[in-house]
């Protein structure tokens, strides 16, 4: 079956990577002739590849059909199923399903109890398709309670669900969301501060439905069951039920679906069947991919996947070690099929999670987790168990005390930049000659191999040239400029909100997934200069997330347009991380490497206007001139005409993304850009880039690129040849697709 299943993963993988399908074909295919498989079986394979391609090919057709459909229609006037709901300050959100996909929602209105309840149920709404950004989602305008009615045969599960959530919400147990989301699989209803920390520490897989926890459900029932003398047959139908039901409580998320099938194959199947493990997961594999071919998307089924694959591989070797061996090779192990996953989708490899699992796994796997158990079977019986609750309380205290230690290690990044598909191929070639080390012993070697392929691919693969990039990050600015050497700098941070609300601008995750990505995908873990134009939320929004998850050394801004509140919260941070913080008005020029960063004082101090405040930056390589005007306005671009010789200029930052504040006749006549870049966002609301700007620019020969159009912008300022070939558009994966 192992063969069959790799042949299925042929045909998956030729969708986008053929030089890695080729090669699992070549060596399924010489493995089969070692083996001597006979004529029919490796038909068979071959027909497995052909319909495992013509499987993926169709819902990738069909989902792009759907994509573009949305767009084109995006108002929805339709039935949908609430699945979560989530009360904000001043809105709702959650998830529902529409036409059978998963989407999220927002509710302009804080929902009453009436609201609520309607979790599981199928109401028709009216509402429409946002996409802001590559995570498609529905704002939902009203909601016909009329119309609202349960849904069918597992409504008392789903009534079940919400009784005992109730239950554990008002139990007076320390984080009750928690508790949920271990027991359901949905992390949706954790902080998302905490799920952070714990996606950086390495261990957010251990929130995931996995055998772990299928395996404590079966101990707990067998083991009950097995004290009153039930037969065998008997124990084993109502653990089969047990699991059929607990998948639905976890809404069939891939990772529970794997664990929960394979258990009951384990328990249906005779042993001479289920001797294998590994046919098992393959037979699993190639059932879930036929039954619903978007898992093979979903990271989460990808993780579960691969590193169950892994551990299944290993266990002639295991069941030979001591347990506390066993605990560090199956660490181990799991990190050789998770970093796989990791380089491709987030170019990071998390070396925390070497440590922090050899912690967290038995911790989860012996305590945790059966206490939670534990916990939700006595909340049917008792509202307010004061022992239980201190119980719990005091795990998750020894749990956040690890977790916070471990996080302030996890401030040191391993990024590793893309790689291409040859690159990949070897990648995955060295991983499983590290992996095949480690299981025949070799351990040293292993790892030692393990950390030389990794240094390779982080310091040899990073580009040696120059490069401007504009992040796509709306309706805001921030560009990132960086040497063939690797200096960085970085003007502006993106955001939304209200820059006079102090707290406003730490609740967006712009940087965190635009900017941040990015930087991982360029292999870049420090900021050198990080320039701050102006105080408004849009260019400097997204720099509490930065001091949090980037190294910044330096910091220039000019404090006169600053409120005090920002500018100490700026210089408190700077202390706590060691960021220096510079004066604008005290530096002219910096010069590094063959780069020059020159600085204009073209502030005006009594105006009100903070974009009359902002900090124009020359970036002057080789023979190239980039001016950067953050938004600057014509009464800036004047004094700027009047007490500085411009040279003219390669590429321009253009002013105020495009606005007719900006961008006067007499400044883009005199500095001729050849290229012109603005970063605004779709749909904005202030219509920006003008029109009029547009043309000015264009009857002055400059060629124009607007993110909101073109998205990210990069440009090689090494390159000599025509600079619009070296503007690329990064496409993003679809959210339904790739998901954790």
């Amino acid at each position: 079956m192992i063969y069959i299943a790799l042949s299925f993963l042929v045909g998956i993988l030729w969708m986008n990577f053929k030089v890695i399908s080729t090669s699992l074909f070549l060596l399924a295919f010489i493995l089969a002739t070692i083996k001597n498989f006979k004529l029919p079986l490796i038909i068979l394979m071959f027909a497995s590849s052909i319909l495992s391609y013509f499987i993926i090919y169709s819902y990738t057709q069909k989902e792009t059909k759907s994509q573009n459909y949305l767009r084109n229609h995006p108002m929805v006037r339709n039935d949908v199923t609430f699945k979560s709901l989530e009360n904000k300050q001043k809105y709702t959100t959650g998830y529902l399903i529409y036409k059978n996909e998963n989407y999220k929602f927002f509710f302009k209105t804080k929902m009453s109890k009436t609201y609520a309840s309607l979790k599981n149920k199928t109401c028709y709404i009216k509402g429409d398709f946002k996409f802001d950004n590559e995570h498609p989602s529905i704002t939902i305008s009203s909601i016909n309670l009329d119309s609202c009615k349960t849904n069918g045969h597992f409504q008392w599960i789903y009534n079940h669900q919400e009784y005992i959530s109730n239950k554990i919400y008002h139990s007076g147990v320390k984080y009750p969301n928690r508790i949920l989301a271990l027991i359901t699989g949905n992390t949706t209803l954790i902080n998302p501060d905490y799920k952070e920390k714990v996606k950086e520490i390495g261990i957010y897989h251990l929130l995931a439905i996995s055998g772990t926890h299928i395996a404590a459900i079966i101990l707990i029932i067998h083991q009950s069951l097995v004290r009153f003398n039930t037969p065998l047959f008997i124990i084993k139908i109502l653990t089969i039920c047990v699991l059929v039901i607990y998948a639905i409580y976890t809404d069939f998320v891939p990772s529970a679906v794997r664990a929960i099938s394979i258990a009951i194959l384990a328990i249906l199947l005779p042993k001479s069947l289920r001797k294998s493990s590994l046919n098992l997961l393959s037979l699993i594999f190639i059932i879930m991919y036929i039954i619903y071919p978007g898992y093979i998307y979903n990271i989460g089924f990808q993780f579960s996947f691969l590193i169950c694959f892994f551990i299944l591989m290993a266990q002639p070797f295991l069941k030979n070690l001591t347990p506390i061996k066993s605990l560090l090779a199956i660490t181990c192990i799991a990190q050789f099929g998770s970093i796989i996953i990791s380089v491709y989708h987030f170019n990071q490899f998390q070396w925390i999670g070497f440590l922090s699992n050899l912690l967290f796994v038995p911790f989860y796997s012996f305590l945790l987790f059966p206490s939670i158990i534990l916990f939700f079977i006595t909340s049917h019986l008792i509202s307010h168990f004061e022992i239980m609750n201190r119980y719990m309380a005091f795990l998750y205290n020894v749990h956040d005390l690890l977790l916070n230690l471990f996080y302030k290690l996890s401030h040191y990044k391993w990024y590793i930049p893309d790689l291409s598909e040859k690159q990949l191929l070897l990648f995955i070639l060295s991983i499983f000659i590290v992996y095949y080390l480690f299981v025949h012993q070799k351990v040293f070697i292993s790892l030692s191999v393990f950390i030389i392929i990794l240094s390779l691919l982080t310091f040899t693969n990073k580009p040696s040239y120059a490069e401007l990039t504009l992040f796509d990050v709306g309706q805001g600015d921030s560009i990132l400029f960086k040497t063939g050497n690797n200096k960085t700098i970085m003007i502006d941070t993106g955001g939304k909100g209200d820059e006079n609300k102090s707290k406003s601008i730490s609740h967006h995750n712009i940087a965190k997934f635009k900017i941040l990505p990015s930087l991982k995908r360029k292999g870049i873990s420090t900021i050198d200069y990080l320039i701050l134009t102006h105080p408004h939320a849009d260019h400097m929004g997204e720099l509490p997330y930065l001091f949090e998850h980037v190294k910044i050394k330096n910091i220039i801004l000019n404090s006169d347009g600053f409120p005090n509140d920002l500018l100490k919260y700026i210089i408190k941070e700077g202390k706590m991380k060691n960021i220096k913080i510079h004066e604008v008005k005290n530096i002219s020029q910096i010069n590094f490497e063959v780069t020059k960063l020159k600085f204009f004082n073209t502030f005006i101090p009594a105006s009100s206007d903070k974009n009359e405040q902002s900090i124009i930056t020359l970036i002057q390589y080789r023979n190239k001139n980039i001016l950067l005007m953050g938004d600057a306005t014509k009464n800036n671009e004047s004094i700027l005409l009047q007490n500085y010789k411009l040279p003219k200029i390669d590429i321009l930052k253009v002013g105020h993304h495009g606005s007719r504040t900006s961008s006067s006749e007499e400044f883009v006549k005199n500095i001729q850009p050849k290229i012109s870049l603005i970063s605004s966002g779709k749909h904005n609301k202030y219509h920006l880039p003008n029109d009029d700007v547009i043309t000015r620019l264009k009857e002055n020969g400059s060629e124009v690129y607007d993110t909101q159009d073109n998205g990210e912008l990069s440009i090689n300022l090494d390159d000599i040849k025509t600079k619009i070939q070296r503007i690329y558009q990064r496409q993003s994966t679809n959210a339904r697709e790739v998901t954790q």
